[in-house]
């Protein structure tokens, strides 16, 4: 294998990488980066798989993972929300209503 074609097959195999980084990404304040690197690097795959023929296999695992980084991005932003919401309720005094204090 010459030169080039390791190079290519490592920038092929870098969105890999970055995919699974996201996916098991314990530290919430780092997930949405991890997230965003993954998706950039899928896009950029599939950019490169414009150009060529025979790739519908990989555009497939391509599709799915974007997919799959887009629900991961969902669920966090819900979490965060949840917690958001959990942490204003605890903040507020509790109330009833017509308690007029």
């Amino acid at each position: 294998m010459n030169h080039t074609a390791s190079s290519q097959k490592q920038f092929t195999n870098d969105w890999k990488d970055l995919y699974i980084a996201a996916l098991f990404e314990h530290d919430k304040n780092v997930l949405p980066e991890r997230i965003a690197a993954a998706q950039a690097a899928i896009a950029a795959r599939k950019q490169e798989l414009l150009t060529s023929e025979n790739n519908a296999d990989e555009r497939r695992v391509l599709d799915n993972a974007a997919f799959s980084l887009q629900a991961l991005a969902q669920c966090f932003s819900m979490g965060q929300m949840v917690a958001h919401q959990e942490s204003s309720a605890r903040a507020q005094p509790n109330s009833l209503p017509g308690d007029f204090r």
